[in-house]
């Protein structure tokens, strides 16, 4: 399960080195705790020019790596699912949306309750070739309810 946030770039993987079956759930809750977090801190608002969280997360195999030479090595992920993460992340901007999921990552998550998740049905993300069916949440959800 990867779970990837914007700004200067995060990303947050569930799954690694060992799959569980509440991967997905743990990845929306930990995005969930991430908004709420920031929202209750207004790191947000309290920046001289804010910069909005968006997340995206989506669920699927990766191909994990270790890039660089001992003693400057980087671990890092790649693949399909990393990449669909990001344009997720991309989808919430452009809807003007704080969370983007995949359906993929809501049925794993077992079809949570979360307040003000909505479907959007399939969209076409940049770079795809298929749609996606897309769970946003957006900005005005009162983050504390969640």
């Amino acid at each position: 399960v990867v779970f990837f946030t914007a700004g200067d770039g995060a990303m947050i993987l569930f799954g690694l080195p060992e799959v569980a079956p509440d991967d997905a759930k743990r990845a929306l809750s930990c995005a969930q705790e991430l908004l709420v977090t920031i929202s209750a801190d207004d790191l947000i608002a309290a920046a001289p020019h804010p910069t909005p969280v968006r997340i995206g997360a989506h669920s699927g195999e990766v191909q994990a790596t270790v890039l660089g030479k001992k003693g400057r090595s980087t671990p890092t992920v790649t693949g399909d699912v990393v990449n669909t993460a990001s344009r997720l992340q991309e989808q919430a901007k452009i809807e003007g949306a704080i969370l983007a999921i995949s359906n993929e990552i809501y049925q794993e998550a077992g079809q949570p309750d979360v307040p003000g998740l909505y479907n959007v049905g399939p969209v076409m993300l940049r770079g795809r070739r298929q749609s996606l069916d897309l769970w946003l949440l957006g900005p005005s959800v009162s983050l504390e309810q969640m």
